[in-house]
């Protein structure tokens, strides 16, 4: 919903988001509270509509390789949001050891932006500014046998000066397809760009990339 109050601009989480999971169905912008397996394709094609909280630690979220479709491409305004993030709700440093597996996704600004212990296993993501978001301190990430198709970023971080991305991680048997190498985008554009790991485990991924920008030499792994 967008209110306007002379030249600002307000967007309005949906009146109908709510606590789902187990028997309840979960619609856009629902948050996820207990182990939970989609039905059906989800298309929400409004501005930030496609997105999903995890509330709960501990819990698996199966999308079963239906679709979740956003209204997303690279010629509209970025949202700067993710499908699937940790709820406000849950303790700092967000929801620890979620996994999600067999999400179809796409058009979406950010597709995944995890916390501590997620696991990310078989899902597709085709057309998207990032695929998974680092956004703090992730130990023990895995990310496995996932495929990003049309995307700048696979696995990126984005923290300040001097931080680290955390230890333990592992990406592995990946398909990061198409990365897109955007004319004037960010030197740092790649299939996988982590900052400061203290310990990463990266192994077996396929990387392909398209375009000529600034980035060309180095689209595919960046630590």
């Amino acid at each position: 919903v967008l209110f306007f109050f002379g030249s600002l601009f307000l967007f309005a989480e949906k009146a109908s988001a709510a606590a789902c999971g187990g028997p309840t169905e979960c619609a856009c912008g629902d948050t996820i509270t207990s182990n939970y397996t989609f039905t059906k394709d989800v298309e929400c094609t409004g501005f930030n509509e496609l997105k999903f909280y995890a509330g709960a630690e501990n819990i698996t979220i199966d999308c079963g390789n239906h679709w979740l479709v956003g209204g997303y491409d690279f010629s509209k305004t970025p949202y700067l949001d993710s499908v699937f993030k940790s709820a406000a709700g849950c303790p700092v440093g967000g929801c620890q050891n979620v996994t999600i597996i067999n999400c179809r996704m796409k058009n979406v600004y950010w597709g995944f932006e995890p916390r501590k212990g997620w696991r990310l296993f078989n899902n597709k993501i085709i057309t998207a500014d990032q695929g998974v978001r680092l956004s703090a301190n992730i130990d023990n990430l895995i990310v496995a046998r996932n495929s990003f198709y049309n995307v700048v970023y696979g696995v990126a971080s984005n923290l300040g000066a001097g931080a680290s991305v955390g230890a333990g991680i592992q990406i592995y048997g990946n398909d990061f397809l198409e990365v897109k190498v955007r004319e004037s985008g960010s030197s740092n554009d790649a299939a996988i760009f982590l900052q400061r790991p203290k310990s990463a485990l990266i192994y077996k991924n396929r990387i392909t990339s398209y375009g000529t920008g600034v980035a060309q030499w180095n689209s595919g792994i960046h630590l």
